[in-house]
Formats: structure tokens, C-alpha cells, sequence
């Protein structure tokens, strides 16, 4: 079988999935014909295909690829654009052959690529089958030809305030394949332990950047807990390394991974099991009164250690957890004011500035967690910028947004402070 890269993104389509793209197509023209007298219009393959590729159980496309895609879009020849989003009834033998080739496509790319096809990959495939011969399975006119297919993406609200929209989806796709080019690499047989190493904890720090990467893109809450299993495989797999350093939280660095680890978890609601195997591996209970906290809220009964490991900028936010309203309101703000730049001297601080390409977002998600399971009133810090307020189930603020959104934003945070006054 052969493969041919497309663009300059690193895209690659090949022979397999073309043929079984050609495959799907001449069967639903031949069963379409023999029902209705007629071949499929190009906006009822588009409204198929779109249909098959956001369905969950598939899996062709990631969590975000799914939910944002509104509908598929054909450029014709003709200047024509015709467009299928799938909402009209479909029969059960017209996404048949649509969902078989997409589940071969599938196959033959994580055999030949180690990972899911992208879906610009998915659209480049069907578009070059259907290319000028588009006329053989669809009522096209025989002069005309399909040009290209493209997304019709929902539009996603970015939850963080530091990039434009366009850097973080550079960001998404660099640790995504970031992840994919270390996985190559600790496979290899011809890597050294040390750089075996070295890439399974690259992986795990990228795959949970990945995860925060989306959550900052404005991918539906509900995708992310899909992508938190393989986290927690990444770290089992580092820490099961020889040469492994392990986890300390007295390692201000380990520490907020751990925390935030923890914190998601509980937002995303994992499963318990998946909950007890990162509590497991992490291995750190007994050593911070926070850490201890945050887990008794799953794992009660434990004994919570009364010291604090990282006083600044942890007091204020361990004082908060102990005090009444409104003191504590205030002394969470006070802790997101310390938040950031508190973190000078980790990894992550300032990659909006040094490292786009790689920067996550900035978020304190052990706030959002200890607001759930305390259930604090949030009315003191709701529109802070490193506080993931939606992750809690409620509306985020965002009023540093210069937009009516953004203005609309500013007015609900406004009656909503005056309601909790009130």
C-alpha cells in the first residue's frame, strides 16, 4: 500500500482508504439507484459522511473534532458550494458503506501510522476519489468536478485571555503531535533507556498540556474526560521506567501537576477506578494538608496531614478552606492574585511568551475542585483569568473580552455580584 503526503501540515492519504472510500461510494450509488431511480446528491454524502464521522462509538475523529463539526462543505468546479450537515432522516442502508469505510480508514492509519487519521486526512481521501469522476456516484453534472471538501466547524469561545485564537490551535496540534512523535521514539528498539526515558515523560507532561491546551481552546467540557485515561497510562508507563525520578510533592513543580491531576479528576468526573489508579501512582498521601483534602473529598477517612509544603502561595488559599464567607471569597481571590506569579520558577511560566507553540493555559483547577466540594460562593473571583469557573458547572465570566460577549459577560458578573449582596 502506498502513502502520499498532501499540504505542507505533514498530512498524508494512501491507497487503502481511497479504495475503500471508492468502495462505500459505488455501493451507495448502486443501492440508491435501485430505490429511488437516482444517484445521491452531493449534500446528502456530505450530511452522511458528517453524521458517521461525529459518531462517538466510530471514534474516526478525536472528542473536539467531533462536537465542533457543524457539517461538511464541497467545492465545486462550477464555483458552486454545496453544503450537508447530516439533520435530515438517514436510512440505515445509506450510512452503512459511509461507516464501513470510515472504520477501515481508521484501521489502516493507526496500523500504517501508530495514530487516528486527521480530519483533514478523512475529507482529502474522499475528495480525491470523488475528484472529476464525481459524476460515477453522485448526480453531478459530467462537466463539472469536486474541488475540495472541507469542515464546517462550530465556532468555539476560547476560555483563556493570553493568545489569539489562531496560536492555540497551533498549540493543540503541536502537543498532539508532539505526543505521536515521542510514542515513535520510545518505541524504537534502537533508543537507550535514557532516551526511553526521557520520552515517556514527555509524553505524559504533553498529553496533560494537550488536555489543558483544549480546555483553554474552548472544547466542550464533555470531550475532555475522554482524553484523561490516557494521561494516567502515560504516567504509569514513565514512572515504570528504571531511571524514572519518581514524584515528590516536595517538588514545587511535581506538586502543581499533582494537584492539578487530582483537580481534574474530580471536575471531569472519572470513574472510580481510573480515580484509585492515579491516586496509586501518585503515591502522595500523608505529606500535604491540600493534596489530602482534595482526595478525602472522593477517598474519605484518611488522616490529613497538617502541614503545608508550599506556604506561598498555598496559606492563603488553606486559610480560605477554614474560614466563613466572605473572608473566604476574599482569600481565594487573593490566592489567583498570587497564582501566577508565584509560578515563576516552573516550566510552564511565561510560554506565552517564550513558546507558543506550547503554551496550555494558565488555571488554577485545585480552586475550581475545592469550590465544587466546599461549595463556595464564587461571587469575589468569578472573572478571574486563572480560574476555570465553567469546569464547576457554572457560567464563566469572560469580561476581559473586548466584544459584546465580552460586554455581556461584564453585565452578568455585575447583577450576579449584586444578587449574592443582595
Amino acid at each position: 500500500m502506498g502513502w502520499w503526503p498532501i499540504g505542507s501540515d505533514g498530512d498524508v492519504i494512501g491507497d487503502d482508504p481511497a479504495d475503500s472510500v471508492a468502495l462505500a461510494l459505488n455501493v451507495l450509488a448502486e443501492q440508491s439507484q435501485q430505490r429511488s431511480g437516482a444517484l445521491p446528491s452531493v449534500g446528502d454524502l456530505l450530511g452522511l459522511l458528517a453524521t458517521v464521522l461525529r459518531e462517538p462509538d466510530l471514534a474516526v475523529l478525536d472528542d473536539a473534532q467531533r462536537v465542533a463539526l457543524a457539517g461538511l462543505e464541497a467545492t465545486m468546479r462550477s464555483g458552486v458550494t454545496i453544503s450537508g450537515n447530516g439533520e435530515r432522516w438517514i436510512d440505515a442502508w445509506q450510512i452503512a458503506p459511509i461507516r464501513r469505510a470510515c472504520a477501515r480508514t481508521l484501521r489502516f492509519y493507526q496500523d500504517a501510522m501508530a495514530r487516528p487519521p486527521r480530519l483533514s486526512e478523512v475529507l482529502a481521501t474522499w475528495a480525491f476519489v470523488l475528484g472529476s469522476g464525481a459524476d460515477d456516484y453522485l448526480a453531478v453534472d459530467p462537466d463539472d468536478a469536486l474541488l475540495g471538501i472541507a469542515p464546517q466547524l462550530a465556532p468555539l469561545r476560547p476560555r483563556e485571555a493570553f493568545l489569539a485564537p489562531a496560536h492555540r490551535e497551533v498549540a493543540v496540534r503541536f502537543l498532539r503531535e508532539e505526543v505521536e512523535r515521542l510514542a515513535l521514539m520510545a518505541s524504537d528498539p534502537s533508543t537507550d533507556a535514557g532516551g526511553r526515558e526521557i520520552a515517556l515523560d514527555m509524553i505524559f507532561r504533553y498529553r496533560l498540556s494537550h488536555l489543558i491546551a483544549r480546555y483553554s481552546r474552548g472544547d466542550a467540557i464533555a470531550s475532555l474526560g475522554a482524553e484523561f485515561p490516557a494521561i494516567v497510562d502515560a504516567l504509569a508507563a514513565y514512572l515504570a521506567t528504571p531511571d524514572s525520578y519518581g514524584i515528590a510533592l516536595e517538588f514545587y513543580e511535581h506538586y502543581v501537576s499533582c494537584m492539578w491531576l487530582v483537580s481534574l479528576a474530580t471536575l471531569l468526573h472519572v470513574d472510580d477506578a481510573l480515580f484509585d489508579r492515579l491516586l496509586g501512582l501518585l503515591n502522595q498521601g500523608g505529606r500535604d494538608m491540600l493534596f489530602d483534602r482534595l482526595v478525602a473529598y472522593r477517598r474519605p477517612g484518611g488522616e490529613l496531614c497538617p502541614d503545608l509544603l508550599h506556604p506561598l502561595p498555598y496559606t492563603s488559599l488553606a486559610m480560605a478552606l477554614s474560614s466563613a464567607e466572605p473572608r473566604r471569597g476574599e482569600l481565594l481571590r487573593m490566592f489567583l492574585g498570587q497564582y501566577y506569579p508565584s509560578a515563576a520558577k516552573l516550566s510552564w511560566h511565561d510560554l506565552h511568551l517564550r513558546s507558543s507553540e506550547k503554551f496550555f493555559g494558565y488555571w488554577s483547577f485545585e480552586v475550581a475542585a475545592f469550590v465544587v466540594c466546599e461549595g463556595v460562593e464564587d461571587a469575589a473571583f468569578a472573572d478571574d483569568y486563572f480560574y476555570p469557573r465553567d469546569l464547576t458547572g457554572r457560567r464563566m465570566y469572560r469580561t476581559w473580552e473586548d466584544s459584546e460577549q465580552g460586554a455581556a459577560d461584564r453585565s452578568a458578573y455585575q447583577r450576579y455580584r449584586e444578587e449574592i449582596k443582595g
